[in-house]
This record gives C-alpha cells, structure tokens and sequence, in this order.
C-alpha cells in the first residue's frame, strides 16, 4: 500500500515533464524476432493505422507513422523500466525508431516498461525523450502477439 501511494506522488510530481500522448499511436502489435547475434528478440510496433492480421510466415505492411521498439529478449520484465538509450547492441538492451514516412526513421532515447506480459500479449507504456525540451512522451499500448515466427540463426 505504502509503494502505490509513493507512486502516485512522484507521479504527480512529474506531470508537467510529460506529454500524454494516449491516442496518438492507438494500433498495436508484437511479434518474435532475432537479435543481430541470432539470439531472441521482440519487437514492438505502434501505429496510426489499423492493419491487417497476419500469418505465422508474414508481419503486416508498414505503414507511417509509427514507432518501433526491438528488445533483446524472449521475456521482458514487469513493472521495471527497461532504458533505451539509443541503439543499444547487447542482449537485455534495445533501440527506438521514430518512422514519421517511409525511409524518414529516427532513433530516438525512451524507455519502456511492461505492466502485464503473456505469450499472447503486452501491456504497458513507452516513453520517448522529446529531443531539446527534456520532456517524455508518454505512448501507452496494448499489443497482441502475433503468430509470425521468427527463425533465429
């Protein structure tokens, strides 16, 4: 009881240095990937748009704009907040791309943290660093898994 009250007091505390973007990128998916090593992975993809579903073989088309997380992990924590500090290339990190149109990505610094992950589903809340203003934006999500299986190696 006493965690959840300091919580919402350094919430509180930090309401102006955030941006709460909730339906900004209101479409959202995971799928299984590779590391550059050939280790496991998860990327992470929130859209503007809808798409549709996909096959075990073929991850929906891109569409602009949206953001891409990829971690370097099978199962990614609850409730710890997971730094993305730029393009991080070692296991237990990742990286952050802004894509605003095709070919026009960003990397940009956030963090991300899972409130409630299954093998068929992630909840939680990205933040990205909005550059020269020290603010975060706040991305919440709620992604399905999708059946795309990555063959690492």
């Amino acid at each position: 009881m006493s965690a959840m009250v300091v919580l919402a007091i350094a919430s509180a505390a930090h309401a102006t240095a955030t941006s709460r973007a909730d339906r900004v990128y209101p479409y959202s998916f995971a799928h299984y990937d590779c590391a550059p090593w050939d280790g496991p992975a998860i990327g992470l993809v929130l859209r503007k748009a809808a798409t549709p579903l996909v096959t075990f073989q073929t991850l929906p088309p891109d569409t602009y704009p949206q953001v891409v997380v990829t971690l370097y992990m099978r199962h990614p924590p609850v409730n710890s907040w997971i730094a993305l500090p730029g393009l991080g290339m070692k296991e237990g990190g990742g990286y952050l791309n802004e894509c605003l149109q095709r070919g026009h990505c960003a990397n940009k610094q956030g963090r991300i943290k899972f409130v409630r992950a299954s093998d068929n589903h992630l909840d939680g809340e990205l933040r990205i660093q909005a550059e020269g203003t020290g603010r975060e934006i706040v991305l919440p999500f709620a992604a399905p898994i999708l059946p795309f299986q990555a063959i690492c190696g």
